[in-house]
């Protein structure tokens, strides 16, 4: 059996626009503290409190993750009228993206 493997596209502007401030691109975390990480350095880049961390609930996702992949696993954290969003994809779209931006 493969190791569960989360892929993602972060983007961050003001809550339901639709046409974001960034956008990371395509990105693959391959451990839940790698993916712990990425959520911390987007909320620490934003500059906005460290205990938004909490909100995203970091077991719970993983676990979400390793049993059903991380293309259903879409969540977002809002600070006043901003969010960063984590776009959940499958190997499909994270391949189709990746080739996209070489």
């Amino acid at each position: 059996m493969s190791r569960p493997v989360a892929r993602y596209t972060i983007t961050s502007g003001l809550a339901g626009c639709y046409t974001p401030d960034s956008n990371s691109g395509p990105q693959e975390y391959a451990t839940r503290k790698a993916l712990a990480d990425a959520i911390r350095y987007e909320i620490e880049f934003q500059e906005w409190p460290a205990s938004l961390f909490r909100e995203v609930r970091i077991r719970n996702l993983w676990r979400h993750i390793v049993r059903h992949g991380s293309s259903s696993a879409h969540f977002s954290i809002q600070h006043g009228a901003h969010e960063i969003a984590f776009h959940g994809l499958t190997e499909e779209e994270y391949k189709e993206q990746s080739e996209g931006e070489e």
